[in-house]
């Protein structure tokens, strides 16, 4: 199953139907994690994980739903089940902090540092993912199978440490805080990225 053309109308239908937010939304994102100009390295993929977050999360102003809710709501039901189960999932997101255990043909075996809990996505174009490797990303669901959305922010394997003592530190805490800590460690790789001649552990401590 290809999710990527749903994920594609989600977005066409969030900018026509709620394009008037995006701008107080956008001022909003990048508060959390510092500006990032459109002539730095990795602004696309900056621009990618926001719009992430304003069609699975973002409650919109006036119905309290998020794009991706109201979404499913219009085009969720009828005779098309794949349509349908894709959808449902966009309601059904979860973002979190991943190391990988596993990459093959199959899939990629994950661990989720925040829930503790492991599992399989479908990745359907081979990312080249590294074992032991760290990344926060978004799991989508789909029936009986997980995805990962595009928007996936990798770590340096050096932090590898660090953002394992701080996700298990957070594990029992309330969504909120496991929230606060993908933004504050965003945060920390756009300040690495901007400063590659000092050592990353500065800024992952």
């Amino acid at each position: 199953m290809e999710i990527a053309p749903y994920y594609e109308r989600l977005l066409q239908f969030s900018s026509e139907q709620f394009g008037t937010e995006i701008i107080e939304a956008r001022i909003r994102y990048f508060a959390t994690i510092g500006r990032v100009s459109e002539s730095e390295t990795g602004f696309e993929q900056h621009l990618t994980n926001f719009l992430d977050w304003y069609v699975f999360e973002r409650k919109l102003n006036d119905s309290g739903r998020t794009p991706a809710e109201l979404f499913f709501e219009q085009y969720g039901s009828g005779e098309d089940e794949e349509q349908r189960l894709v959808l449902e999932g966009f309601t059904k997101t979860r973002r979190s902090l991943f190391q990988v255990l596993k990459s093959g043909a199959e899939g990629v075996a994950l661990c989720d540092l925040l829930e503790r809990i492991k599992l399989c996505v479908i990745d359907p174009k081979p990312r080249g993912f590294a074992r032991k490797e760290i990344f926060q990303g978004r799991v989508i669901p789909v029936g009986e199978c997980y995805y990962l959305s595009e928007a996936l922010i990798f770590h340096p394997m050096r932090a590898n440490r660090y953002i394992r003592n701080r996700a298990r530190a957070h594990r029992k805490l309330e969504r909120q805080a496991k929230e606060n800590l993908l933004s504050e460690l965003a945060q920390k790789r756009l300040q690495s990225d901007r400063y590659k001649h000092v050592d990353v552990l500065y800024f992952y401590k």
